[in-house]
Parts: structure tokens; sequence; C-alpha cells
């Protein structure tokens, strides 16, 4: 008799302690789809009389109150709420067009396998990111709603289960409620986006949570025809947004775009000879992006690099740790250098730069003078970073050791190469203040 090959679990162990030592705080925030990061649902999040971190609170005349915490009114981006004391700690609550679908105890709390596999086809259908729950058995999905498409949830509770145990709930639309978040995805299920779901996919979702509905039986006088059973739609493959349908939802130049999709192709067998860590999948899709994209910007290109990491990661069976956020700030910095001394980027005048937000314009006027003048290496890349860091503002503050962390120098060094700035006609440097000139 042949031993059959044990089952792979579908999380680590790590991922379960993570989520376990969190309370409340968002996992690497930056690294959360940008749609959902700036929808204004977020709110903040403490312990409830149980001792878990699922009570829902806002941040109110410098303290938190759970009074009123579901009006939208009090809701906010995440970048905003995560400011707010305690910093780090925040939940959303899934209302109208953002729903959840809440799947409970469906990993095994000691194998970390899967214990309901019938939910890898809903995995797999939607390509939608999927994250762990705070108790590292549970799955939360979020997802948006298209404009015009109506849902009818039959309850608040799912049943689909084909084994014993908990089946979770749906949260939204009529059903509104608050999600403790944990930001923690499952690596093979971690997407750069926040899935928007059709009339089509809805219908699908729907027969797929609610298989069994419960439903008051009373004899009919009539017979009863049988509903049609609602087909399942194809999984997408990678996930291609209406109505963009190209890789990673960029709108390419059509001489580029047959070369794209056939990288985008090979992106599991890469070319022997092709560079295929990290760093490498970024700067080979950056490199096109700013090529090939029918209108780049600097703050894309870096929402870009953060996609690519994720998708690359979500293929490898033991992913290692993401990147900082200021690690894709400084690659896509160097990138456009590169294209730059190359005479691969040509400068338009301003009022050429069609489709470019002041970050763009402001990072690129920044280049062509940091590399017409005689900056030292390390004092240029700081310089740049610090426009970055401006986002377009033409006046703004950086403390000296957030500006060291993100180009990652000793804070003795950014302070000598700020003396050095303090000679060239583009900034002025007041302590921690940077206006351009």
């Amino acid at each position: 008799m042949v031993a059959q090959p044990k089952p792979e679990p579908f999380i680590t162990e790590e991922l379960v302690e993570l989520v376990k030592s969190l309370e409340g705080v968002i996992n690497n925030p930056h690294f959360l789809p940008t749609e959902l990061r700036e929808i204004p649902h977020w709110l903040k999040v403490q312990k409830n009389k149980r001792g878990h971190w699922k009570q829902p609170c806002i941040y109110s005349r410098g303290k938190l109150t759970s009074y009123n915490w579901n009006l939208g009114s009090y809701h906010l981006a995440l970048d905003k709420v995560l400011n707010q004391e305690p910093p780090g700690k925040a939940g959303f609550h899934a209302r109208d067009r953002l729903c959840v679908i809440d799947l409970d105890d469906v990993i095994d709390g000691v194998t970390r396998q899967l214990k309901e596999p019938k939910i890898l086809e809903l995995l797999n259908t939607l390509k939608a990111s999927v994250y762990l729950s705070s108790s590292g058995t549970g799955l939360h999905i979020p997802f948006r709603l298209q404009e015009g498409v109506e849902i009818d949830p039959p309850g608040k509770n799912l049943s689909f289960r084909d084994t014993e145990g908990g089946t979770g709930q749906f949260l939204g639309g009529k059903y509104p409620s608050f999600v403790a978040f944990t930001g923690v995805a499952v690596p093979r299920y971690d997407y750069g986006w926040l899935v928007e779901i059709t009339q089509a996919e809805w219908n699908y979702i729907r027969e797929f949570l609610w298989s069994v509905e419960t439903v008051t039986y009373t004899e009919p006088s009539e017979p009863i025809p049988l509903a049609a059973q609602a087909s399942t739609p194809q999984a997408r493959a990678p996930r291609e947004p209406e109505p963009k349908e190209s890789p990673f939802g960029i709108k390419w130049k059509p001489n580029y775009r047959s070369h794209v999709e056939s990288v985008f192709n090979g992106f599991d067998d890469p070319r022997e000879e092709s560079d295929t860590s990290t760093s490498g999948r970024c700067n080979q899709w950056i490199s096109l992006y700013i090529r090939g994209a029918e209108h780049w910007t600097y703050d894309q290109a870096v929402q870009l690099s953060k996609q690519v990491e994720g998708f690359y990661l979500s293929k490898q069976t033991n992913p290692r740790n993401k990147k900082r956020p200021d690690w894709h700030e400084a690659n896509v910095i160097k990138l456009i250098k590169k294209f730059t001394e190359s005479s691969s980027l040509i400068y338009l005048s301003k009022h050429d730069l069609e489709g470019k937000k002041p970050v763009d314009e402001q990072l690129l006027q920044a280049t062509r003078y940091a590399q017409g003048t005689g900056m030292k290496p390390t004092t240029q890349a700081i310089f740049l970073m610090i426009v970055s860091k401006a986002s377009g503002r033409d006046r703004f503050k950086l403390s000296d050791s957030n500006l060291a962390d993100a180009v990652d120098l000793h804070r003795t060094t950014v302070i000598r190469a700020k003396k050095e700035l303090a000679n060239f006609s583009f900034l002025k440097i007041n302590g921690n203040i940077y206006t351009f000139l």
C-alpha cells in the first residue's frame, strides 16, 4: 500500500502567531490595496468585554468612544485613523458597496490545513485578496460591488459547508457590520487590488454561500417549478478589471501591449538569463511601465512595484517578508535616474506633461537638476528622496531620522548632505522644513 503524501498546510504557523499578536494593529498597512486604504470606512478598535480586539470606536475630543461609531460621518481613510491614538490600530465598517465574506473555522487549529476544501473553488474563482482573521482559523474576503450591482443575500449567516463547523457571515449591504481586520494576507491570495464584483459574479457568490437556504415550509397548492441553477462563472486568470483588461490594470501603448502580455504570461517561467529576484522582477516591470504606459506617474510606478512583489511572493512556497515601502520608492527613483542618464526618458515642457500630477513634474525636474550639478551620489539620493516625500507639495516637514530611514543611511550622513544641499538653488532648507524654489 502506497502512503499518500501529506497535504500542505494552507498557512504557516508564523502567520498564525502574527495575527494573534497584533492586538488591533493593522499589519503592514502600506501593502494593502490603495482602494481599500482610501475608502472612508475606517475607525478605531479596542478590547471588548471578552478581551478581544473587536470593539469598534471612534476618536473624539481626545479619547476613544463607542458612541455612534456606526455613523459614516465619523469614518475616515485608513492612514488618518492609523495616526490617531493609539496609533496603528484600526478596523473598517462593511457597508454599502464594501462587503466582506467572513468564513469561520475553515482552517485546522493544529495542522493549519483547510478543514473545508470546498472554499478553494470560491477563492480561485474570485481572485480576491484573502486575509487571516485574528483567530488564525478564519478568513476575510473583502470586495467592492460595481456600480449598479444589486444584491439580495438570503441572510447574514452563511450555509455552504460540506464539513461540520461554523460557517461564517456575510457583512455589508443590508447587513452592515464592523470588521476586526488584521491585514495579514494569505500569500497565495495576496493581490494588489480590491476586487470589484459584477452582477454575474454576485449571482455565483449567492449560489455558493447559501447553497442550503433555511425557509419555512408550507404545503404548496400548486407544483413549484424548479429554479434554474445559476451557472458558475469562469475563474479570473488573473483578475482583469473592467474596462482595463490589461496586466496590472495599466493602459499600455498599442505597440507595447503584445510584449507586455507576453512578459506577463511568462511570469511563472522566466527565461534562464533573466533576474528572478524580487528586485529583478520589480525593475523589469517598472522599466516596462515607464516606457510602455500611455501616461506614467511616479505614484503608480511605486504601486506597481508593490503589486509585482506581491504577485511574485504569492507564487512561492516559502515566501520571504515583503520589502518596506521606502525600498520601492528608492528603487523607482533609481530607475528614473537610469533612464534620464541614458537619454531614454525625454523631458517635456510643463504644459506638455499630460496626465502627470505635481509630484511627477517635481520629481522629473529635480532629477534633471541633480544630474546637471556636482552633487555627490549620496547627496543626490537624499535630495531625490526629499522630493519624493514632498508628494508635489511646495513646502513640507520631514525629520532627519525619518529621512535617514527612507534612504537607509545614518542620520549624520543625512545632516551632512543637507548642509551640501543648502548651496544649491532648487531647495531651501530651514531645519526640518523644506521649501522648493
